[in-house]
């Protein structure tokens, strides 16, 4: 409806009878359907585990030999012929009072692809209501006995069955909302990338580092920005003495090149096999000098996951000598293994380990003995 007073735009709403519906199915398979036969007697039934849907919980009785709701029973003691009775119950203490909603349930034998079979579908709609006993909504004889065992449907002795549940609420009248947005795509962020394209470009580059033979073209503000202690040399007391260029020492070349490149991109390059361990040793060591704490992590976890017999020791006397806790105790914790600890006695690193952190073999024995 609309309405305009004095010639103006006429207001403009809609809206909508809308039934709101909440949708959902439980498989039940029934495993082993020869024996259920045989355990259970007619009118005797098992139950499916609980299944939600909407805010109900809901199980399925199966009478494998059918049920007196169901089949009828004759005076003189005979009756229909055998089939698969099921029952679909409303589990009555899930019931929400004060909430109009009409169930259809709808029960399906399922074929070899899990497509419903069509003659053997049963549906049932009903209001919910509030009870004291549980609620059956739906109970049918799905298939006789001897139809299913003569099917293709029964299977090594199985058969599924399907049953969906739609809960629709009363009618009611919503307002249609606005003009859609529109939405717009937005790519993907392209720091990381433009960043490492400023690296590998080297324009406007201001300083060169002289690693190992090799240069590496960088830019002072980037380094600053990153690394307190590239600030310090590069903007601080040694501005002057570095002027374009500096040397580096103790930094293997292609160590300080992935260094760079995580300053500028804040990932990690990817090695294959022994190389990782290794570079992951020098990066740990190049981050700890330079005071990346993130990257010196990062390496820590790695070695972490990576510690075998060639690299335990030396990996011990990197994580000693650069106050790495967690992979000192992952190293510690590989050697306290009497046969891992014979292992690496054998290794060249064992004899670094020796010179270079004797207090850590007198812990590792002084751990050993107390075992």
């Amino acid at each position: 409806m609309s309405s305009s007073t004095g010639g103006g735009v006429p207001s403009r709403s809609s809206s909508a009878i809308m039934v709101s519906t909440v949708r959902g199915y439980h498989l039940l398979k029934i495993d082993g359907y020869s024996r259920t036969k045989k355990v259970l007697r007619f009118g005797e039934f098992t139950r499916s585990c609980s299944f939600r849907v909407g805010i109900h919980s809901w199980h399925i009785r199966y009478y494998p030999n059918g049920s007196s709701y169901t089949v009828r029973e004759y005076a003189d003691g005979s009756r229909d012929a055998d089939s698969v009775s099921l029952f679909v119950v409303l589990e009555s203490d899930e019931y929400v009072t004060g909430v109009q909603e009409t169930a259809e349930v709808r029960l399906s034998l399922l074929d070899h692809a899990g497509e419903p079979v069509p003659e053997y579908v049963r549906t049932e709609t009903a209001a919910l209501s509030s009870s004291s006993n549980s609620r059956i909504f739906l109970s049918c004889n799905l298939i006789e006995s001897e139809v299913l065992e003569a099917s293709e449907h029964l299977a090594n002795d199985r058969f599924t069955v399907r049953c969906d549940i739609a809960l629709m609420k009363a009618p009611s009248a919503v307002a249609d909302p606005p003009a859609a947005m529109v939405d717009v795509a937005v790519p993907l962020p392209e720091l990381n990338r433009d960043m490492e394209a400023l690296l590998q470009s080297e324009e406007g580059a201001d300083v060169t580092f002289e690693v190992g033979g090799e240069s590496f073209a960088a830019h002072r503000c980037v380094l600053a920005a990153r690394s307190s202690v590239f600030r310090a040399e590069l903007f601080g007391a040694m501005k002057e003495s570095t002027g374009g260029k500096a040397r580096v020492d103790g930094v293997e070349a292609r160590a300080f090149k992935a260094l760079l490149h995580f300053i500028y991109t804040d990932t990690v390059q990817e090695f294959d096999g022994k190389e990782e361990i290794s570079m992951a040793q020098h990066l740990l060591v190049a981050a700890d000098r330079y005071n990346l704490e993130r990257l010196k992590l990062i390496c820590e976890d790695k070695l972490c996951k990576r510690i075998d017999v060639s690299s335990a020791a030396t990996t011990l006397a990197l994580a000693e000598q650069h106050h790495c806790p967690s992979l000192k105790k992952a190293c510690m914790d590989f050697l306290y293994s009497p046969g891992n600890l014979k292992a690496v006695e054998a290794t060249d690193g064992f004899e670094h380990l020796a010179r270079s952190c004797p207090v850590i073999l007198r812990e590792l024995i002084a751990k050993l003995v107390a075992l």
